[in-house]
């Protein structure tokens, strides 16, 4: 009877972050119009590859897409929180899996490096641990602070409370200064769709080519 429980218990921790995931996206597919859940969508997706980040993404679907910002960091902060909860609840099959568990035992090794170049986020403690999901730090994020909290031993609903709230704050913050500061700047300089893109662009390419140079520093040390 324990084992079955225990099997049972085990299998809920490996799909229900995919099945919260599926609920939430038939939301959206249900609340949304099509070109608005595709936009949606695309940044979401576009979330998951690297170097790209939630400082360049939301503004984006802000901006460019003409999406909501609460929506589009909700979204955003989404992706870390069931990330997290996956990865706290299945860190050694995590590590198993290609491309993503070969950069969690990197991102486990460099996490020492981490907190100690960053000596304020153990410091501060769980509020350290918040301000590092909020701010769009190397290796921020659900997976990276829930690795980061493990290290510095926390307990995971503690590590995940942290996610949580990080991911959200940060996220809303960086949409609604996007909101404000892009609205603002398109009124005073009259700048139309292709123009913002093309600005937009660029700012993304900065900012990959920045963490490109960044890691590049990093592993030349």
């Amino acid at each position: 009877m324990n084992n079955e429980k225990n099997s049972y218990i085990r299998l809920m921790k490996i799909f229900g972050p995919f099945a919260i995931a599926g609920i939430v996206i038939l939301i959206l597919y249900l609340a949304l119009d099509w070109e608005s859940f595709k936009n949606l969508g695309g940044i979401m997706l576009a979330y998951f590859l690297p170097p790209l980040g939630k400082e360049s993404l939301i503004p984006t679907g802000i901006l460019a897409l003409h999406l909501n910002p609460a929506l589009v960091a909700l979204s955003i902060a989404f992706i870390d929180i069931v990330s997290g909860l996956f990865l706290m609840w299945n860190f050694d099959l995590a590590k198993k899996i290609p491309v993503v568990g070969k950069w969690i035992i990197n991102f486990e090794k460099t996490g020492a490096q981490i907190l100690k170049k960053r000596r304020w986020v153990k410091r501060l403690a769980f509020f350290g641990l918040v301000l590092f999901v909020m701010f769009p730090f190397q290796g921020s994020g659900g997976v990276g602070a829930t690795i980061l909290g493990r290290i510095m031993g926390f307990k995971p609903f503690k590590v995940w409370s942290a996610v949580i709230i990080g991911a959200v704050s940060g996220c809303l913050i960086i949409a609604y200064i996007a909101y404000y500061m892009g609205t603002a700047l398109l009124n005073v300089y009259d700048i139309d769709f292709v123009k913002l893109l093309g600005i937009i662009i660029i700012l993304v390419v900065i900012v990959v080519l920045y963490k490109a140079y960044r890691k590049y520093q990093s592993s030349s040390q």
